[in-house]
């Protein structure tokens, strides 16, 4: 029985240990060096701790700053802490009918020791209940409702895994 407990513990331990990279990728040279299946990398930057222009705020520790597109048109960004990272990934949601990247949310992940991400789950929105975007469009409606959120935590796992 006791045997049986410690190959648990052990396998959890191994569970919730995160999978780095065996030779990581430099922030600045994400945009360039990593590849991920119909997604492209735009920006890659550091940023420091305390204030930096908008969007990205005051922030409490430096990040590592990766944005995106998927396509046909899911935007991202993931921000990964450069110290005091807990070893977790936490992908942040919008409210209404999404349409913008978090950035609130992903500052309140970051404070937390979280590598995080947002997405604009694939258009852009005037309000928090504006769906004159999906209007003939189906192929959004997919992105809004499933398709964005999930390619877009797909790909932080893998930026976040490379970094």
């Amino acid at each position: 029985m006791k045997l049986q407990k410690a190959l648990l513990l052990a396998a959890g331990a191994l569970v919730a240990t995160p999978a780095l990279a065996a030779n990581p990728i430099a922030c600045a040279d994400l945009k360039t060096k990593l590849s991920i299946a119909d997604t492209t990398i735009t920006l890659s930057e550091l940023r420091p701790a305390g204030a930096n222009p908008a969007p990205v705020g005051t922030i409490p520790v430096p990040i590592c700053r990766v944005a995106g597109v998927t396509k046909p048109a899911v935007q991202f960004e993931v921000w990964m802490p450069s110290e005091g990272w807990n070893g977790k990934f936490q992908m942040v949601g919008n409210g209404g009918t999404a349409g913008v990247i978090s950035y609130s949310a992903m500052r309140l992940a970051l404070a937390r020791g979280y590598a995080t991400a947002s997405t604009d789950t694939g258009h852009v929105s005037s309000g928090s209940f504006d769906s004159t975007w999906a209007l003939g469009r189906p192929d959004l409606i997919a992105d809004f409702g499933h398709r964005g959120t999930h390619v877009t935590t797909v790909n932080g796992k893998a930026i976040t895994r490379a970094y």
